[in-house]
């Protein structure tokens, strides 16, 4: 659905969808379509990225009963015509930068890190800063 589509849903499902370009994403547009599936929490020092443009996938090894994550710098980015998207971090890890915002993938740092872990258009968007 466009980004735009998806900042007019309920609030209580609004916030599930992955960006995978700077108009789209791509998520349960009602919200008893969302499943357990849909819910995954943003770290600072994720234990997982994206591949592609839906496909998340481990960085590392992952432990029994440990929850999956990833840095939402890896998907987001600024959309025209919708508010500005940032948050608060709690993740508590040792890396966390405190405010989380749709311009963190223009971080130098994280480029670094989390590279070939991008969503497929961010991380095109990374290779033509090069």
């Amino acid at each position: 659905m466009s980004i735009n589509e998806e900042s007019t849903l309920s609030e209580a499902h609004s916030d599930f969808a992955l960006q995978i370009d700077e108009s789209f994403v791509i998520g349960s547009k009602f919200a008893h379509d969302v499943e357990d599936t849909d819910f995954f929490n943003h770290s600072c020092e994720p234990n997982a990225g994206i591949n592609g443009q839906i496909f998340l996938v481990a960085m590392r090894d992952i432990e029994p009963e440990e929850e999956v994550t990833f840095d939402y710098a890896m998907v987001l980015h600024a959309a025209k015509g919708v508010p500005r998207y940032e948050f608060t971090c709690n993740c508590n890890s040792l890396d966390c930068r405190g405010n989380i915002s749709e311009d963190d993938w223009k971080m130098i740092e994280l480029r670094h890190r989390y590279d070939g872990y991008f969503s497929l258009f961010l991380q095109e968007k990374i290779e033509k800063l090069r």
